[in-house]
């Protein structure tokens, strides 16, 4: 069975931001390009006086500022030629992904507590998060079917095999399905384009 990893959303998300953003019935009245966004951030319980800004691309995510951290709060000035996928790295989290795409963002982060992390001002990251969500949600689907046909694989019962197969077909069409129906039904996104 394959297995999605999160970084092939932010692949989608990054080749849908490199398509003509001029020519999407989605964005407008969204910021034009070339622009400027602000980055604004508190951090609480960090142990290091730094995140690492990075951006994604063709060959995946790299480094593109250092931003300190002081009284618990950070922030940047990102200009943009497009709208993009970038992540934050803080040595007590995983990577923070988020879309910006014109608009400013703020992003409040607690590194005891990674999951009440909240990103505000961006609809694309928003809707970045509830693809991750469910993609999440059938990643498990796909565990637990893998444990099903592991187990008939392992006493033989072929006629079990071939219905997980079914049903991780369609599983996966649906999946598709539920995943178009988000990214057309969300006129702000630049997703849309694909």
């Amino acid at each position: 069975m394959r297995i999605i990893f999160p970084l092939a959303i932010s692949g989608l998300m990054f080749f849908s931001c490199s398509s003509d953003s001029q020519n999407a019935g989605g964005n407008q009245g969204r910021n034009q390009f070339p622009t400027s966004v602000s980055l604004k951030g508190t951090i609480s319980n960090a142990n290091s006086d730094y995140i690492i800004l990075q951006k994604g691309g063709e060959q995946g995510f790299i480094p593109v500022d250092t931003l300190s951290i002081s009284n618990g709060s950070f922030e940047a000035t990102i200009d943009l030629d497009e709208p993009g996928i970038f992540s934050l790295m803080h040595e007590q989290m995983s990577p923070l992904t988020m879309v910006l795409a014109g608009e400013n963002i703020s992003v409040s982060m607690d590194g005891a507590n990674p999951e009440a992390t909240v990103i505000e001002g961006s609809p694309d990251t928003d809707l970045l998060m509830k693809v991750e969500d469910i993609l999440e949600e059938y990643m498990e689907k796909e565990r637990a079917l893998q444990s099903t046909f592991t187990e008939a694989s392992e006493s033989g019962d072929e006629a079990a095999m071939e219905e997980v197969r079914n049903t991780y077909m369609m599983m996966e069409t649906e999946k598709k399905e539920v995943l178009k129906d988000l990214i057309r039904n969300t006129e702000t996104s630049f997703t849309a384009l694909f």
